[in-house]
């Protein structure tokens, strides 16, 4: 089943598949306080307890206050057995600036993961 939710600008599609969860950013996050719109969002994908894809390719721009929704998500996976992959794109200096500083949450064991397209 496909998901969509909007808020100013930003669009999150999500995916559920057997084993996964794929979340696809688009457009541009912008909100002063990201973590109203997305943390009901992250915390259903949380009961999930599905594998979460977080792919930010599409993703043309994001403010400092959407990270922080996504680091308490990454902490909180962190403390579980549930697993998070976040998929950015490479060639995009702004993505490989934000989510290259991010890969101090990866896990040895691959359960929390950052990838650069």
């Amino acid at each position: 089943m496909d998901e969509i939710f909007k808020s100013n600008g930003l669009t999150l599609k999500i995916q559920e598949l057997e084993n996964h969860v794929t979340v696809h950013w688009e457009g541009r996050s912008t909100q002063r306080d990201s973590s109203v719109f997305l943390m009901p969002i992250f915390n259903d994908l949380l009961n999930k307890h599905k594998k979460i894809i977080l792919n930010f390719k599409n993703l043309e721009f994001m403010n400092s206050s959407t990270i922080t929704p996504i680091l308490k998500l990454m902490d909180r996976i962190k403390n579980t057995k549930d697993e998070v992959l976040i998929i950015y794109a490479i060639d995009l200096k702004w993505q490989e600036l934000s989510f290259s500083a991010l890969e101090i949450f990866k896990t040895s064991d691959h359960r929390v993961d950052i990838i650069g397209e």
